[in-house]
């Protein structure tokens, strides 16, 4: 295996959600890994790029970045989980940064400047969700609260941090 990286886990932590390359093949594929078991299962292997999965709520569907009718860029799809046997693409002129509104109803992702929402109906085409000039940069640049408050990156340019501070336990919780 060459580079495996995490995109999701799973709502009970128990899957990991990851994208990465077989060495030698430059080729981007999605996997899961279940923690319990401590296997790991290969969800996609074709000759295109397929990165930043993300599971629904109910771990039922993934949404996804692929370049597998894009010709070189990206667009989003969604598959049954762990199945992989009921894709479709979901965005129209590209996208990627797929992610799941709380509730499930809908999957929203970047495309630009521009972040897109694609009803689970699939009726009609992707509406816009909002616009700005955040931040695109290697990995994630977005997350959403359970509320349904969404954080974003905003800059001119990303820098990377000089130093990260990781806080364990940072809320107590009473038993």
């Amino acid at each position: 295996m060459g580079v495996i990286s995490v995109s999701d886990v799973s709502i009970n932590g128990k899957k990991l959600l990851c994208f990465g390359q077989q060495k030698g093949t430059g080729m981007g594929e999605l996997y899961y890994v279940d923690i319990s078991e401590r296997k790991k299962y290969q969800l996609t292997k074709n000759r295109f790029q397929e990165w930043g999965g993300v599971f629904s709520p109910d771990e039922k569907w993934l949404a996804y970045t692929s370049e597998k009718d894009m010709e070189g860029s990206f667009a989003i799809y969604l598959n049954r989980f762990p199945e992989m046997n009921e894709e479709t693409r979901i965005s129209a002129g590209g996208g990627e940064e797929s992610k799941w509104l709380p509730d499930g109803s809908a999957v929203y992702y970047r495309n630009g400047s521009k972040w897109m929402k694609v009803s689970l109906k699939l009726e009609g085409e992707p509406e816009l969700f909002f616009e700005g000039d955040y931040l695109n940069v290697l990995g994630p640049s977005r997350d959403i609260f359970p509320d349904g408050r969404i954080l974003l990156l905003k800059g001119e340019e990303w820098m990377p941090p000089k130093e990260i501070d990781v806080i364990i336990n940072a809320v107590d919780v009473a038993p």
